[in-house]
């Protein structure tokens, strides 16, 4: 998986996404991630903005994935779609504790967690 970089803060939160993944959150610091990870981190919280945050459900971010892998320039493998699935459910987890630990009920449900978690082959 070829990586590409992006920036991060306290909160991966991704403020502007176009087809070819180019993203830039609030922070201050460059990590690298495989592209599917990246990918699977904006696929779970796309639509997700401002006080009502509301991620992708399950379904939109499948077809944030078809969509993605229709506008690759390389072929997507079966460990690309687990590292994507598996980013997903990362990123909504952070989320959920984060949630958790201010006093908000978190959007992550323990069903959509396995149900991704299964996607990720885990």
């Amino acid at each position: 998986m070829k990586p590409i970089y992006y920036v991060i803060g306290g909160t991966t939160k991704i403020l502007s996404f176009a087809m070819f993944v180019s993203m830039s959150a609030h922070g201050s610091s460059v990590v690298s991630q495989p592209e599917a990870v990246v990918a699977g981190i904006a696929a779970a919280i796309f639509p997700a903005t401002g006080e009502s945050w509301q991620p992708a459900t399950i379904d939109e971010s499948d077809q944030f994935l078809s969509a993605y892998i229709r506008a690759s320039t390389r072929a997507w493998t079966p460990e690309d779609t687990e590292a994507f699935w598996a980013a997903s459910v990362w990123t909504l987890a952070v989320d959920a504790k984060e949630a958790v630990a201010s006093g908000s009920r978190p959007t992550l449900t323990e069903a959509e967690a396995l149900e991704r978690l299964s996607l990720a082959g885990a």
